[in-house]
Order: C-alpha cells, then sequence, then structure tokens
C-alpha cells in the first residue's frame, strides 16, 4: 500500500503525539515513585551521635534497631519485598575502625569487594557529605548504588542500595536517604578521650597499671558457689624495654570436663601509643592464642593460632579492655559523671563502651566496704554490662559481670591463701610459652568470639 503525503503527514503526528504521550506517562511515573518515597523515623545509634532513615510503607521489612557485626561495624537494613521476592535492600553500615584515608579511597576500596563495572564517583551534599557511585554487577537487572561519608574516630558510614529490578528511582531514594542523616557528636566522647589522656600520663609519672604485688580475686557464681579464680601480677617488660607498663593477669575457671585457663600478657609504652597483648586459652587439651599488637602509627594488628593476620586503625584513645579496671577507678578520681570511649578486646573487637559512676545502693550486688561503684556498658549488647567497686581509698573490691543469655558472676578481691583453700588442685599454672613475647612477628593468635557471640562478654 502506497500512502500519500497526508497520509505521511498523520502517521508522523501520531507517532510524534505516542512518543510525547509515553514521555508523559515515563515523567509521571518517575514523580510518583518520588514522592511515594516515604522514610521511617530517625533510628539513632546509641553513644555515636548518629541518626539515619530507612524507607518506610508497603512492602519495605526493616530491622528496629542497629545491629553490631564481627567485622567492628553496626548495620541496619531494610529490604522490600513482593510476595517474598527481595525487589530491593537499603543497607546502613557504620564501620569503627576504618583506615584515616580521604573520602575517595574509601570508597574505591569498598566498591572493589563486589565484582562488576564501577561508574563514576560524586559528591552528595546535604548535613554531611557523601561520595557515591553506581555499580553494575554482572547479573542481569541488578544495580547497586555505593555511598561513604568519612566521619571522626576513624568512624566511616556507608550506604549500599541494591535493586533486583528495574531500578527507577534508586537516585532519587539515595538523595532521600543522604538527606536524612543527622550527626551529633555525643559529648560523653570528648571527655573519654581526654580521660584517657590524663590515664596515660598518670602511667608516665607513677606507673598506675604496674601492680606493686600479686591481686587476687575469687569468682563466684550468682549463689555464692566458688567458680574459679583470678590472679594479677607484676612483670618484667621482657626484651623490649619500651614497653616498661607489663603484668600478666591469669583466670582460671571450673568446666564440666576440667578447668578452663586463660593467661594474658600486657606490655604497654608508658603513654599507651604502643602495646602488645597475648592472651592464651586452655581448654579440654586445647589452647587458642591471640596476639594484638597497637604500633605507634595507629595500626592495630591481629594475628591468631588459624593464621589470621588482619589490620584495624581504632580510635586513637581507644582502650584495650584489659585496662578497664584502670579507666573505672581513673573516672573515680576524675569526678566525671560519665564517659564514652572505645574498648579493644582480646580478639581485636572494637566495642563503643560507657563508664559511668552509680550510688553503690543502685549496684546489682552489695560488696563489703564499697564506697564507690562504676557501672559499664558494653553498647553492642544490650544486656552485657560489668560493674566495679572500690573503697574509701580507691581500692579495688571486685567486679560484677552480666552476661547475655548466661548466669552473672562476682568477682571479689580476696587472699592467696583461700585461692588455695578452694583451688590448690588448679592452682599451679602451666609453663608461660615464651614464644608470646618478643615482637609480633613472633606472635600467634586466635580470634576470640567471646565478644560477639549471644552468649559471650568484651572479656570472654
Amino acid at each position: 500500500m502506497k500512502l500519500s503525503g497526508t497520509d505521511r503527514a498523520a502517521l508522523c503526528n501520531v507517532v510524534l503525539l505516542g512518543f510525547f504521550a509515553l514521555g508523559l506517562g515515563l515523567s509521571l511515573l518517575v514523580v510518583n515513585f518520588r514522592t511515594a518515597i516515604v522514610l521511617s523515623q530517625p533510628v539513632e545509634l546509641n553513644g555515636e551521635g548518629i541518626t539515619v532513615s530507612l524507607p518506610a510503607g508497603t512492602g519495605w521489612q526493616s530491622l528496629p534497631n542497629w545491629t553490631y557485626e564481627q567485622d567492628n561495624s553496626f548495620t541496619l537494613v531494610s529490604v522490600f519485598k513482593i510476595q517474598d521476592r527481595s525487589i530491593a535492600e537499603v543497607r546502613w553500615q557504620l564501620q569503627l575502625a576504618q583506615r584515616p584515608l580521604p573520602a575517595e579511597e574509601l570508597l574505591a576500596h569498598y566498591a572493589a569487594r563486589f565484582s562488576g563495572q564501577a561508574g563514576e564517583m560524586q559528591r552528595f551534599e546535604s548535613s554531611v557529605s557523601f561520595v557515591w557511585m553506581y555499580l553494575f554487577p554482572r547479573a542481569a537487572q541488578e544495580e547497586l548504588l555505593l555511598a561513604l561519608c568519612p566521619l571522626d574516630s576513624n568512624r566511616v558510614l556507608l550506604l549500599q542500595i541494591r535493586c533486583y529490578a528495574e531500578p527507577l528511582y534508586i537516585r532519587e531514594l539515595f538523595e532521600f536517604l543522604a538527606a536524612s542523616v543527622a550527626v551529633n557528636p555525643d559529648p560523653r566522647r570528648a571527655e573519654g578521650i581526654r580521660m584517657v589522656q590524663e590515664l596515660a600520663q598518670k602511667i608516665q609519672t607513677d606507673g598506675t597499671i604496674n601492680p606493686a604485688a600479686p591481686l587476687s580475686y575469687l569468682i563466684r557464681a550468682a549463689d555464692g558457689t566458688p567458680l574459679g579464680y583470678s590472679r594479677i601480677t607484676p612483670a618484667d617488660s621482657g626484651p623490649d624495654e619500651t614497653l616498661p607498663a607489663a603484668f600478666d593477669v591469669t583466670t582460671v575457671l571450673r568446666e564440666r570436663n576440667g578447668a578452663g585457663r586463660t593467661v594474658q600478657e600486657f606490655r604497654a609504652a608508658p603513654d599507651l601509643s604502643e602495646f602488645i597483648w597475648n592472651t592464651t586459652r586452655l581448654a579440654r587439651r586445647k589452647a587458642d592464642q591471640a596476639s594484638l599488637h597497637r604500633q605507634p602509627d595507629g595500626t592495630l594488628k591481629i594475628q591468631d593460632s588459624y593464621g589470621r593476620r588482619e589490620s584495624y586503625w581504632p580510635a586513637p584513645a581507644a582502650v584495650p579492655e584489659i585496662l578497664l579496671p584502670a579507666m573505672a577507678r581513673q573516672l573515680m578520681e576524675d569526678s566525671a559523671p560519665e564517659i564514652l570511649i572505645d574498648l579493644i578486646a582480646s580478639n581485636g573487637s572494637i566495642v563503643p563502651t560507657a563508664l559511668r559512676v552509680i550510688n553503690p545502693q543502685e549496684a546489682a550486688v552489695k560488696v563489703d566496704d564499697t564506697r564507690y561503684a562504676v557501672k559499664v556498658d558494653f553498647l553492642h549488647h544490650e544486656d552485657n554490662y560489668e560493674e566495679y567497686y572500690f573503697d574509701a581509698e580507691l581500692n579495688p573490691l571486685g567486679k560484677y559481670e552480666s552476661f547475655p543469655a548466661q548466669a552473672p558472676r562476682l568477682w571479689i578481691r580476696t587472699t592467696e591463701k583461700e585461692l588455695l583453700f578452694h583451688f590448690g588442685n588448679l592452682f599451679d599454672a602451666p609453663p608461660k610459652s615464651a614464644s608470646l613475647i618478643g615482637g609480633p612477628e613472633r606472635l600467634v593468635a586466635r580470634p576470640m568470639d567471646a565478644l560477639i557471640r549471644q552468649k559471650g562478654s568484651p572479656n570472654g
């Protein structure tokens, strides 16, 4: 069939009208998607001064709270589902110990974890500044948007938006979510940094953390049953004279098939700029070892008996958990009501931790001669905390430990004579492994998951 000129003109008009209608329809569709973006109420991360929002509305299923992960981070996730099929996912993540690098380098490092072609880096400015990019995985009909915002104390806020269907509004969703971020630094952290500096100064002047004589603690169950003991003993700094602050801790707990023994060796520079902390756990004839080396440049190197070798960059004022009793006493001496610090656990995990002075009458247990008490809340789990008790001269009397899904334990300062009475058959420690001293290259370790697992605690 042959068309006349008039027919061709009419057909062109119809086609143009169709394109116009299609464009208008797509525009309306995008507008509808954009106006359909509904965000949740801000979700705060306790102790970090950070609040973010998640997508809300029909189809979106979100976690109610931030969750602590094994890679030293907190995550918050929302998933969009249709008939049990995941269509999109939004994931916030706060990394607690990232290497201090420019945002673009950090984003490139983060993007390298995913396979696919990376797009151009761009910036989005709101209350905080994000660097972001598209990432196109090899899977069909999948698109990923990665965004990153560096924060203080070696923190990095990450945002990941993944779409498994046609991503019509992934850019708009990112902008809404990024604009929802609010960062208000917690004043308790500045107090914590100041107090860590004061503790370091005190160590340099009077050797605060070096015990003059052994300290012994009897460990009891809630019903008073003796469970084990712990001894803190002064020690030589070993071959490395640059780490003169030195002590050892041996903790023995009865188990069904014998006794579990933990031996810790701690050596530190007077200003805490460097330390070597070795942990050996013996249980059921198996030995697990862990070694942490905090270097003067801020790097925390971790080695383990399974061959793990990792590096983290904790906040400059992060404190090894083995010094937590000294921090509790420093809080009392400084008369500060509450502080916030990062604790480094014996497996290298970083846990934000709040310390506050409490009335001894409000303590979980009543310990004789207690005049002062400090409560320690480990913010990775709401049911994990400790209390430290001191007499009128701020001498340590003991501590109370509360664990998730486990019975609590009470440590009471005692004499070696009483320990021999209760645990004479367990009292002789096995020979110390000399290979644990002498430099990080000779140290081996195993990652201790007691901090992360549901039935654990930061001090294992």
